[in-house]
This record gives structure tokens, C-alpha cells and sequence, in this order.
């Protein structure tokens, strides 16, 4: 059992999917994000990802537009570059690739994210 994400246009237009990984994972992703955000000045980033449950199902474009933005952070780059020289991190990196890739395709076309 695991947590996959499928997204679509506003128009209800199937726009792709990936695999967020087990639930163990999900929430290792999550811990991974938050102690990215504590090394940057701006203590709010990733918050609708923190205080989303899985189980309420979506995130509606204005939450996508937002997480975006935390995802897109260039303060970010130096972290993730010193990040992924921890081979342990390899999956956590890709994982935050893929939500930033499916993230711009969202918001790109005005979308949704659904969580299953």
C-alpha cells in the first residue's frame, strides 16, 4: 500500500501521475522537507504539505500555486546539492523532483493534484 498523486487540468483533463511512495516514505519525505525548511529563513515553507492529510484527498490549484513556490525556492539548491551527497537521500531527492515536476504542470494549466 502507498500514496500515488494524479493530476489534472481545471477542465478535468488527465495531465500524469507519480508514485509518492509508502506511507512510511510519504511521511520520511515530509520530515525530509521540514528539515530542509529549517535551514532557511522562511520557517513556512512546505506548510500545506505538513498540515495536509493524505486522506483529505486533494489539493485544489491555489495549495498547488503555493507549494510551488516553497519547491521553486532557490535557497533551496544549496541544501538539496549538500543533500544529495548523502547516498541515503538519493530516493528523498527524487521524490522532491517529482512533486516539483508534476507541481508545475498543475499549476501550469490551472489543475488539481488528487491523492490515492
Amino acid at each position: 500500500m502507498g500514496l500515488d498523486i494524479v493530476y489534472y487540468s481545471k477542465d478535468n483533463k488527465y495531465l500524469g501521475d507519480f508514485r509518492a511512495g509508502s506511507c512510511s516514505f510519504y511521511n520520511r519525505f515530509r520530515n525530509f522537507l521540514y528539515d530542509l525548511s529549517l535551514n532557511l529563513p522562511k520557517k513556512k515553507l512546505f506548510s500545506i504539505l505538513f498540515f495536509h492529510s493524505d486522506c483529505e484527498g486533494d489539493l485544489i490549484f491555489r495549495e498547488c500555486q503555493k507549494l510551488l513556490k516553497d519547491f521553486e525556492n532557490p535557497k533551496l539548491n544549496q541544501f538539496l546539492l549538500l543533500e544529495s551527497l548523502d547516498e541515503e537521500n538519493y530516493y528523498l531527492i527524487e521524490s522532491f523532483k517529482d512533486w516539483k515536476k508534476a507541481l508545475k504542470i498543475v499549476v501550469k494549466n490551472r489543475g488539481f493534484m488528487i491523492f490515492c
